[in-house]
């Protein structure tokens, strides 16, 4: 029997701008990473106003310019009317829910059955930049595609630091920059690979300046990684 998939729901004001554009770059990530069939994605709105129309046209320009060339949507509420009451079978489908804002998850958390099971979560807790508000670019000027590259640039979060259990960096600059930009949910153990050498040899210093023909740097990197990686291997 095949194993239950994953599942994940993006949530914003109307689902045309932020929401379908969060699915489209997790859509892409799963295909990059050969997933796509351990996962189900989707998109939704809060409000009424855009039901039954595809995403804002800028929103498909800011991903084609990425690459994302084949995402196709249509804009659905995450409520749906059945007699005159709301019933809402997202938040029980669902095993993470992520809005945009505040105002998302302050409606997500009204809105939530009893019954609820979904995780609520804001997508930008888990920007490893911690710029967590994902503000909607509905508005901004036309022609002024910034707010939307903006969007873009928080959806491609990275979960390399809880994907992994350990993240090697090189020397000192890799390491202080990998501890400013891990999220709170990071899982993955931060080490100098250099620190498993068995010469004591811990900084891997970067020979990409070196002068042209110049191998040397190169050399001393792969014997740094071969002594590192095989004392790491040996006590794992």
């Amino acid at each position: 029997m095949s194993a239950k998939k994953k599942s994940v729901l993006f949530i914003c004001l109307g689902n045309i701008c932020r929401s379908p554009m969060a699915e489209a770059v997790f859509l892409n990530l799963l295909k990059e990473q050969g997933l796509t069939d351990k996962w189900h994605v989707d998109s939704a709105a809060l409000g009424t106003w855009h039901i039954g129309i595809s995403p804002d046209s800028r929103t498909i320009s800011t991903l084609q310019k990425h690459g994302i060339t084949t995402y196709k949507h249509v804009a659905r509420v995450v409520r749906k009317v059945l007699t005159r009451r709301l019933c809402d079978d997202d938040y029980t489908k669902f095993d993470v829910i992520f809005g945009m804002d505040d105002n998302n998850m302050s409606e997500l958390d009204e809105q939530k059955p009893q019954t609820y099971t979904a995780r609520l979560e804001r997508l930008g807790d888990h920007d490893p930049e911690g710029d967590t508000i994902i503000r909607d670019p509905y508005f901004d000027a036309r022609g002024d595609m910034s707010g939307f590259e903006k969007v873009y640039a928080q959806c491609l979060c990275d979960d390399d630091y809880t994907k992994f259990d350990v993240i090697f960096g090189m020397d000192d600059n890799n390491m202080s920059e990998l501890d400013d930009r891990k999220p709170q949910t990071c899982t993955a153990r931060l080490e100098r690979l250099g620190d498993h050498d068995p010469e004591g040899d811990t900084i891997i210093r970067d020979p990409y300046f070196d002068a042209r023909g110049d191998l040397s740097g190169f050399e001393k990197v792969y014997a740094q990684c071969v002594r590192s990686c095989k004392a790491f291997l040996h006590k794992s």
